[in-house]
């Protein structure tokens, strides 16, 4: 691989989502596949490209995006194959820092909701879990603030710990 310099911070930004079922009978092997690839190898990846020079330097961030559907009780049948890798994600966060915090290098995840993008915006009502569920994302996208502090994750010492 070419050389870039010194990384101080990466973010592992790059996912997709493409599998998307209303049964299981639909799932797509190849689909769950290039969602494994992309979601969890992309990130694995790129982390190992930049770890030595964070390590030599002795500091470092990365960032990985998950999603809150990688937490045990959000997927859905239409994220069915989606949920597990960006589950593999936030594992994948945790081992890495267990490793490398005490050597300098922090790993944080973040676990982003449903954005409001042209795309969702066209989805139908099941994509989104249940009618409730739909209901509520578009209730909060109208205001200034959709968070809710029980799904947000805390970080102590480099290891992620989600309070549910």
């Amino acid at each position: 691989m070419e050389e870039v310099g010194t990384v101080d911070v990466l973010v592992n930004n790059a996912g997709i989502g493409i599998n998307f079922i209303s049964d299981i009978s639909e799932s797509d092997d190849e689909k769950a596949l290039a969602e494994y690839q992309v979601n969890v190898l992309g990130t694995l990846r790129v982390t190992k490209f930049v770890i030595p020079g964070m390590l030599k330097n002795e500091k470092g961030s990365i960032v990985n995006i998950a999603s809150f559907k990688g937490l045990y009780n959000m997927s859905t049948m239409s994220s069915l194959t989606y949920g597990p890798s960006k589950a593999a994600v936030i594992a994948l966060t945790k081992a890495l820092a267990k490793t490398y915090s005490p050597k300098g290098v922090r790993f944080n995840a973040v676990m982003p909701g449903y954005i409001r993008t042209d795309v969702a915006e066209d989805w139908p009502k099941g994509n989104m879990g249940s009618h409730q569920q739909w209901n509520f994302t578009r209730e909060n996208w109208r205001t200034t603030r959709s968070c809710r502090t029980r799904y947000v994750s805390s970080i102590r010492q480099g290891i992620l710990h989600h309070r549910i």
